[in-house]
């Protein structure tokens, strides 16, 4: 299992093109959804709930030129049932360095072990709270 919290945070573009492979991390509030479709992110998804809305994780892992080539066209989350979830990566390198997504996924990649820690508070600390309205 990894933990987003354990990998090395890529900080410069330099550091982000001399990677073998990268995630991408990203949350995205959900809490509005349809209640089926709430209740199946949070079942099979990994959704957690955190101060009263509803958060779903998103990763994408691979080589730095893929998120660029691939991830800016979109990148759909199969949710089954026709529903899904497109994850888009905008070419904003240095505003994604910045918001603290990018890992160095190098050493994991290798393992196969595609299974994300649910480090709620970690996610929360990261990418909810500082995007919230005050």
């Amino acid at each position: 299992m990894v933990q987003i919290s354990k990998l090395r945070l890529i900080t410069t573009p330099e550091d982000f093109f001399s990677s073998d492979k990268i995630m991408f991390v990203d949350v995205v509030d959900v809490s509005s959804a349809p209640i089926f479709l709430r209740i199946k992110l949070e079942d099979k998804f990994g959704a957690f709930r955190y101060e009263g809305g509803l958060y779903l994780p998103g990763s994408l892992c691979g080589s730095p030129e893929n998120l660029f080539l691939k991830v800016k066209k979109g990148v759909p989350m199969d949710l089954g049932d026709g529903d899904s979830i497109t994850l888009l990566f905008d070419g904003k390198l240095e505003e994604a360095l910045a918001q603290k997504k990018i890992y160095d996924y190098t050493a994991d990649y290798s393992k196969n072990d595609f299974v994300i820690a649910k480090e709620i508070e970690f996610l929360a600390e990261r990418y909810i709270l500082p995007y919230r309205k005050k």
